[in-house]
């Protein structure tokens, strides 16, 4: 699970001080950043010839504003999309920005929300 610990800590470093966590509830302060890794807790998936592990994450980023969540949007986009190079101990080949979906929630309060999926050949 080392590449969820650097991915987390190089999340954390880009949305900074917005906290990014693994998990969120009700009581969680906004804006905050949520991750979790798709395809299992770390399932290699490998590509082609050049033998390159596939994993995905999404990172949900919640605000009460929409230029908060548009800030740190583009916070993460900027320091993941085209990413290669050192991540912690993780050698990363190609970090990809894949997807963004933009939401917005008027329950109870005004909450926007931008899913982000990114892929890491590592």
């Amino acid at each position: 699970m080392q590449l969820t610990k650097d991915f987390a800590s190089k999340l954390a470093t880009a949305v900074s001080p917005t906290k990014a966590y693994p998990a969120i509830n009700k009581t969680t302060k906004l804006p905050s950043v949520v991750y979790s890794g798709r395809n299992g807790v770390r399932e290699a998936f490998y590509n082609g010839s050049f033998g390159l592990r596939t994993t995905n994450f999404q990172v949900d980023v919640y605000a009460k504003t929409y230029s908060q969540a548009v800030s740190l949007k583009d916070s993460i986009i900027t320091d993941f999309h085209g990413f290669t190079g050192a991540m912690g101990s993780t050698v990363v080949g190609r970090c990809t920005v894949d997807n963004t979906l933009e939401n917005f929630s008027d329950n109870d309060e005004k909450i926007y929300r931008i899913i982000i999926d990114l892929t890491i050949l590592d």
